[in-house]
């Protein structure tokens, strides 16, 4: 008797005797490792096995256990009919008609599997088509599916895999693969079944050094970024082992001038972009990157040194400069760089005729303005910039008069012009004059100073939003403002002079974002009589920032991103807040140098309520040790980080009701310990984790969930199945390219007052 055979057997002397609901069941093969195999054995046979028989009545009876509500029982069965092979082809093609939808899935999922034996292939593909076939069943589009799936390449399963879990794919015109946008590692185990692949962009912390082994396989790799991951210096002396790779996008800071040099390893770097704020070690290590012909930079402060260390890259033919906040001294560095220049100009007001003097002899193959105002008089300077070939203007007071400065560039093709006072006369005459410009479009006409700010109404509070450099006359115009709570610093570079500013108005709220504000600044909202809500984003922040916070008599919110705080500046901060126990929300995200010890002693702060530590790379949930005393915590955010099951124990002395996990990597267990830790739940987020199917059973536990967020994870109808217990639901996020419309209408027919979204 065969392996096979025997195996049968026993599983049908078990089914008769009714031993099989107390076997333990194997766990289901996840989707990524069924699919795997579909494509690791795609159009080759298996081995051939030896014909046998199995007994009918155990096949019937495995077939009524598909629908047990024991799901111990049910995957027993589906196990038993796979083994079955071609003796159970014809009860499942019969029982896939079931009008229990649940039942008819699983006996096509049992016929897609009993394919994988080379004898039965034929048989169960041909009752796939017939199912397929018949639009009276409702399991017509899952069988055809299924029929097509098992058809499939390598490649095509790999992609398959690749959208189902969320990964964003664009083909070229030929309908090539040519990019992927992947934030899981696991993710990255399809890459093998793609060799031709061109292009992959890496985001999120989901994407480690270890993931990274997975590129090798992609020998025609030329263009690789990274954005927000866990990768290190270490994961990109890997990159080495990507033979074809020339061109490297890095857009976030982890990276240190010792990674930086590691790429002297990849002989085929020709081109780097770095769009993250980048320190002088860093800088001077690109310089050590001889190979270069292309640099693309995002700067807020340009600097003799960068001017010096772009001058040294002696292969380097094009760079791409976007510089914000520019002055007339930095336009003078920049004359010194004689290399091919593509220059985005944002948010430049303070520029004056000198600057623009000093652009018009640099060597510009293109340029572009945003908020950077430029008059006739500057575009007279621009006229000297021979090589020009792109040009856009928005939101400046260029007159048909100055677009005539550019008649001698005989190298324009396209020029833009928004919110300008050019006409269409005018822009016919330059057409005239230069018979190679290829566009010359005019969008809205008519140049409108930008009004300085905006003001927004959200939950009854009345927000400004700054849209230009704070000034003496901006500040006398919102003095006038009545009962403004917020007030938004984030679209303009503010600096600590405007911090002063904005300090002698009575707001409730300032939200920050901008590397020019440092501790200084800060110090000028020491004991600001109405200041309750205090959110920071600054790379130039650092322990000494505390003094000024812990001035402010009023404060309640404090969120504080970027920082390079360290351990113990967090920790002096912490008891300076318990001291006041007046802060209720306390915030930090992307602080580079924090660790778990930070947060040691934050079990004194007693007034806290809710406390978010988001995509802080040294942090994971042993945080939790620390947190685990508060009296008061009701919302934990933990996103962008690893979460172990033990630490969610640690979470059982809290009466919490809002956790939030996302884009987190969530270790096996970790569910099932949250449900015993906290059973009174109420929200949940797991979005863009890498929860499957598996976890749902736990999560199905918490019966007082209300809201639950699952977009951006792997979780299909079957995971969405175990919420039908769960009776206070309200609003379910999750992933249209996981649950499809079926299992959304079941859902909604199980769950009538809650809603469900399909991002």
């Amino acid at each position: 008797m065969t392996r096979r055979l025997r195996s049968v057997t026993v599983l049908a002397a078990v089914w008769v005797c009714g031993v099989v609901a107390s076997v333990a069941p194997s766990q289901e093969d996840s989707a990524q490792e069924s699919s795997a195999r579909q494509a690791e054995h795609s159009n080759q046979p298996s081995e051939p096995s030896t014909p046998h028989r199995a007994d009918e009545r155990s096949i019937e009876t495995a077939i009524d256990q598909l629908s047990d509500p024991k799901f111990s029982r049910r995957h027993a069965a589906y196990l038993f009919l796979i083994e079955c092979g071609r003796d159970a082809i014809a009860s499942l093609e019969h029982a896939a008609g079931d009008d229990d939808f649940n039942v008819a899935e699983r006996c096509v999922r049992a016929l897609a599997e009993i394919t994988r034996d080379s004898e039965c292939t034929e048989a169960a593909l041909m009752a796939l088509d017939r199912l397929a076939a018949d639009d009276t069943k409702r399991i017509a589009k899952l069988a055809a599916s299924e029929s097509k799936r098992l058809r499939m390449t390598k490649e095509e399963l790999a992609v398959e895999a690749l959208i189902a879990a969320g990964v964003r794919v664009q083909r070229s015109t030929r309908g090539e693969i040519y990019s992927l946008q992947i934030s899981r590692d696991e993710d990255l185990f399809w890459l093998k079944f793609l060799p031709r692949l061109r292009r992959v962009n890496l985001s999120g912390n989901g994407i480690t050094d270890g993931g990274l082994k997975h590129l090798f396989d992609c020998k025609q790799l030329t263009d690789l970024s990274f954005a927000g991951t866990a990768v290190t210096d270490m994961g990109l002396a890997q990159l080495q082992h990507l033979p074809a790779l020339t061109g490297l996008h890095l857009l976030d800071n982890r990276f240190s001038a010792d990674g930086i040099r590691q790429l002297k390893g990849v002989k085929g770097l020709t081109s780097l972009s770095w769009f993250s704020p980048i320190d002088i070690e860093s800088l001077q290590a690109v310089g050590e990157l001889q190979r270069l012909t292309s640099f693309s930079l995002s700067t807020k402060q340009v600097t003799e040194h960068l001017v010096d260390v772009i001058s040294r890259l002696t292969q380097l033919t094009k760079l791409h400069l976007s510089a914000t906040g520019l002055t007339d001294p930095q336009c003078e560095h920049l004359a010194r760089i004689k290399t091919a220049t593509y220059l985005s100009l944002m948010r430049s007001p303070e520029l004056t005729l000198a600057g623009w003097e000093h652009l018009g002899r640099m060597d510009l193959h293109s340029l572009s303005t945003y908020q950077s105002p430029i008059t006739d008089a500057g575009m007279k300077c621009l006229g000297s910039a021979r090589e020009l070939r792109y040009l856009t203007i928005s939101d400046s007071p260029v007159s048909d008069e100055g677009l005539l400065h550019l008649k001698e560039l005989t190298n324009l093709r396209y020029i833009n012009l928004r919110a300008t006072n050019v006409t269409q006369s005018g822009a016919d005459r330059l057409k005239k004059l230069l018979p190679n410009l290829r566009t010359l479009r005019i969008d809205s006409p008519g140049f409108t100073p930008a009004k300085a700010y905006s003001v927004t109404t959200a939950i009854d509070k009345k927000n400004v939003h700054l849209r230009t450099a704070l000034t003496d006359a901006t500040l006398k115009e919102l003095r006038q403002e009545k009962d403004v709570h917020t007030v938004f610093m984030t679209r303009i570079n503010s600096n600590d002079q405007q911090v002063r500013m904005i300090a002698t108005l009575p707001i409730k709220g300032l939200v920050i974002d901008s590397d020019a504000v440092t501790d200084q600044g800060l110090a000028a909202l020491k004991a600001h009589p109405h200041l309750q809500s205090l959110t920071v984003t600054s790379n130039r922040l650092t322990d000494g920032c505390k003094d000024a916070i812990l001035a402010i008599p009023s404060l309640s919110k404090l969120w504080i991103q970027k920082a390079p705080l360290t351990d113990a500046g967090v920790q002096a901060l912490i008891t300076g807040l318990c001291d006041k126990q007046q802060l209720d929300s306390l915030n930090f995200g992307n602080c580079p140098q924090i660790t778990n010890q930070a947060f040691d002693g934050i079990a004194e702060l007693k007034s806290l309520t809710q406390l978010t530590l988001r995509d802080n790379p040294q942090l994971d949930s042993g945080v939790f040790r620390f947190v685990r005393e508060l009296p008061g915590l009701t919302e934990i955010r933990l996103e962008g980080n690893v979460v172990q099951a033990a630490d969610l124990e640690l979470l059982g002395t809290l009466k919490l009701e809002r956790l939030h996990l996302s884009n987190a990597r969530i270790a096996d267990g970790a569910m099932a310990a949250l449900v015993k830790a906290c059973p009174d739940l109420k929200q949940l987020g797991v979005a863009k984790s890498n929860l499957d199917d598996a976890a749902m059973a736990s999560i199905g536990k918490l019966k007082q969930l209300e809201w639950l967020w699952l977009y951006g994870t792997s979780i299909s109808d079957d995971g969405l199945a175990e919420l039908d217990d769960l009776k206070n639901l309200k609003n379910v996020y999750v992933s249209a390219d996981s649950v499809t419309a079926l299992g959304q209408q079941r859902f909604l027919q199980q769950h009538p007052a809650a809603t469900l979204r399909r991002n």
